[in-house]
């Protein structure tokens, strides 16, 4: 049975443009390093992870968790995340755990504002989804922490601001690798930035928001297990537009 509180981790992010690996033994996050520029997930994720264990004296065999960000985010790069863990996961006892990638991003946000006692209630990530729309969630703070108030979504700059009811309520800040794109859309009272050095999801928070799912035993079934994109793929909507042209 598995014991995550004793047990080499490793945990892994590539949803977004900069990707990043890091190991663990229980909740104690040992290092964590990023790929060497944009989109170098493919070419440096194995390379990076064998890295690091090598330098904490483990192996790939030593790895019983492998925590992984299930997205939203890049297609690619969610793919190529997943495809690790279910690989590592049917070749040995390896057992995968995963967070949404609006989780990963937000804890950025946490981590700030409680480091630098900022008086900010309301936090919502950001990531593109192409076609001027983009993925979202929303999360508030109250007496208990932060409360995540809207599932993942996709959406636009005008829904965003009805839904959330921008100027009404206390601001909401906003952060995520989506801001490249769409940030001067919502430049308006009621709206705050976060740095952009806490935009990208990070392999050490991937680890902290799968690993106490791992201690609960909350791990996927490496067999079914796939991303969650939100919406089809490029490829599959074509396929979807030429069925519906033949009918």
């Amino acid at each position: 049975m598995s014991d995550a509180t004793k047990e080499l981790s490793i945990a892994v992010d590539t949803s977004g443009r900069i990707g990043s690996v890091c190991i663990g033994k229980g909740e104690n996050i040992l290092e964590e390093k990023y790929f060497s520029g944009v989109m170098k997930h493919a070419a440096e994720i194995f390379p990076t992870l064998i890295q690091l264990l090598e330098k904490h004296n483990f192996g790939v065999a030593n790895v019983r968790n492998i925590f992984v960000a299930a997205g939203p985010g890049s297609f690619t790069g969610l793919r190529i995340g997943v495809t690790m863990a279910k690989m590592m996961a049917l070749a040995s006892d390896v057992k995968i755990a995963s967070a949404s990638t609006m989780d990963i991003v937000a804890l950025n946000a946490f981590d700030h504002i409680e480091q630098n006692n900022l008086d900010i209630q309301r936090v919502a990530p950001i990531i593109d989804a192409k076609r001027q729309q983009f993925f979202v969630s929303t999360y508030e703070k109250n007496s208990d922490g932060w409360k995540k108030t809207t599932d993942d979504a996709m959406m636009n700059v005008k829904t965003f601001i009805e839904k959330f009811d921008i100027g009404g309520q206390s601001p909401i800040y906003l952060l995520g690798e989506g801001l490249k794109y769409y940030q001067k859309h919502f430049e308006s009272d009621g709206i705050g930035f976060f740095e952009e050095d806490l935009w990208t999801a990070r392999a050490k928070n991937v680890y902290k928001a799968c690993y106490n799912k791992a201690v609960k035993g909350d791990f996927e079934d490496a067999a079914l297990f796939v991303p969650k994109y939100l919406r089809l793929t490029d490829a599959e909507e074509n396929l979807q537009k030429k069925l519906s042209q033949n009918k």
